[in-house]
C-alpha cells in the first residue's frame, strides 16, 4: 500500500463495520490464498453483494486482479488511523474524488 502505508506503520481497524465498503475506503480483508493472513487494500468498486480491492502500488501487490471479487465475509474491517514515527498520526477517510458524491448516499 505504499505510498499510503509503509512497512512498520501501525493501523487501527474498525472490525465492527460489516457493510460493503465504498470505493476509496482503506480496508482489511482475509487473504483467500493464505489462511490466517490479512491484506490491507483500497476498495475500488462494489456490486450488490461483492466488492473489489486494489493496492495503491499495483505493480507490486496482490489485489482483485488476482483475487477476484470479495464478499462481506472477506471483510475484516475498515482502517481508521495509521501511525508511523516519520509521518505521525493520520486518519483514513473516503477518497472523495474516487468515491463520488453519489456513493455517499448509498452508505449503510
Amino acid at each position: 500500500m505504499t505510498p499510503t502505508l509503509w512497512p512498520g506503520d501501525l493501523v487501527v481497524v474498525d472490525t465492527s463495520a460489516r457493510a460493503l465498503p465504498l470505493p476509496g475506503e482503506v480496508v482489511v480483508v482475509r487473504d483467500p490464498g493464505r489462511a490466517g493472513h490479512r491484506l490491507i487494500k483500497r476498495a475500488s468498486s462494489r456490486g450488490d453483494h461483492t466488492f473489489a480491492v486494489r493496492s495503491d502500488n499495483p505493480a507490486e501487490a496482490l489485489d482483485s486482479r488476482q483475487l477476484g471479487s470479495l464478499s462481506a465475509v472477506d471483510l475484516v474491517g475498515r482502517a481508521m488511523w495509521a501511525w508511523s514515527p516519520r509521518r505521525g498520526l493520520r486518519t483514513f477517510g473516503l477518497d472523495l474524488p474516487r468515491a463520488g458524491a453519489a456513493e455517499l448516499g448509498r452508505r449503510s
